[in-house]
């Protein structure tokens, strides 16, 4: 994974064992942030400037000087910056943000962060939470605050940003400390539907029902339709190819990977609780948002062995009790 350096602002490449301490941060992207193309220009106008004795750079620094300084003018470089402060003040070296720290053009970079992205998070020594749409100085506990009718808390990335963390920080626009993950933990199982103890000392999430878990993302949205089943990947400890175009068949690939390593029938659960349209075809939920009723299913108990079921090429493959 490539990491920030607090310090020298340089993108470095690390990997399994060697990888060192990091923050990282948990936002909602916004029109101005910086890619790691963007990031690369700025480090390389630095470094220029860093060895510029002679005067030999004056073309270069010339040349990109309103490039660099349209960049730095973006509120992602405010961010970026920002994080860098919080991880020196918790003595952290480095901070993985992913606007800067994945290559977007190389689809089999983007694949591989995806798929790694929840692990990232829960390795994470703290998580930085920014709020960018939280301005006011009421307590969170609020019925009307801004925390709670914060963006972040409807997006489908930030779910997992939300539960891997051990350590996860809140801030809001002006970068005020507003308060941890685990003392919220009430205020946020009244805006997520996900219980206390989940955000606070309970960390395997596969003991959990598929269709609360689902329940979870019922209520976020993503920008694309692919994203939805992508940003999921992690809470049920899955992988999969990314196939950008494919739609909603995403959410249904996801669901066919989650059968092939679960017994668990509440993933057949959807539409629990809700008036469904009836030209649905398949055994299989269209988005999480059939789930939204499924907050507190769990699996039946069956004496004897849990009988498995499986998607085959004439549909679903299953044994039932009556």
């Amino acid at each position: 994974m490539r990491l920030l350096n607090v310090d020298s602002l340089e993108v470095e490449e690390f990997f399994d064992e060697n990888i060192p301490r990091y923050a990282i941060l948990s936002h909602t992207w916004g029109s101005e942030e910086l890619s790691f193309q963007d990031w690369q220009t700025i480090c390389r106008f630095n470094a220029f400037n860093a060895r510029d004795d002679t005067g030999s750079w004056d073309f270069y620094a010339d040349f990109h000087r309103n490039q660099i300084a349209s960049l730095r003018r973006k509120s992602g470089y405010a961010k970026i910056l920002k994080s860098c402060r919080e991880a020196r003040k918790d003595k952290l070296h480095f901070v993985w943000v992913d606007t800067c720290c994945i290559d977007k053009t190389s689809s089999a970079e983007l694949s591989e962060a995806i798929n790694s992205m929840y692990r990232w998070y829960n390795a994470s020594a703290v998580c930085y939470a920014y709020l960018a749409d939280v301005q006011e100085s009421r307590s969170p506990s609020h019925p009307d605050s801004a925390f709670r009718r914060s963006r972040w808390f409807t997006r489908g990335w930030t779910l997992q940003e939300l539960l891997a963390p051990a350590k996860l920080l809140f801030f809001d626009a002006k970068w005020k400390y507003i308060s941890s993950k685990s003392d919220l933990a009430e205020t946020i199982h009244s805006i997520t539907g996900i219980k206390p103890i989940y955000l606070t000392t309970y960390r395997n999430y596969s003991t959990i029902s598929i269709a609360q878990r689902m329940s979870w993302a019922s209520r976020r949205t993503t920008t694309r339709k692919e994203d939805m089943a992508y940003c999921l990947l992690g809470i049920f400890e899955v992988n999969m190819p990314l196939l950008y175009g494919e739609g909603e068949k995403a959410f249904l690939r996801l669901q066919e990977e989650i059968i092939k390593e679960s017994t668990d029938q509440t993933i057949l659960a959807w539409g629990y609780g809700m008036r469904t349209d009836t030209k649905l075809n398949s055994i299989l939920a269209p988005s999480p948002a059939y789930f939204i009723n499924c907050g507190e299913l769990v699996p039946a108990k069956i004496s004897g062995p849990i009988p498995s079921f499986q998607m085959t090429n004439k549909g679903l493959h299953i044994r039932l009790r009556f």
